[in-house]
């Protein structure tokens, strides 16, 4: 479908390699907002005199 979608004229298609990118994007967003959410429960524990 991407193929077909790029090959006709006057209508952009994304290249595998722009979903491949997207979905790359995607999941580095997904995982920054992972280890800021780890971030905080870090200095929770350690404000709390617990031990990690």
């Amino acid at each position: 479908m991407t193929a077909l979608a790029a090959s006709k004229p006057g209508t952009p298609g994304k290249s595998q390699r722009d979903f491949e990118l997207e979905e790359a994007n995607a999941e580095i967003a997904r995982l920054g907002e992972a280890v800021k959410e780890l971030a905080v429960k870090l200095t929770l524990v350690e404000g709390k005199g617990g031990s990690v």
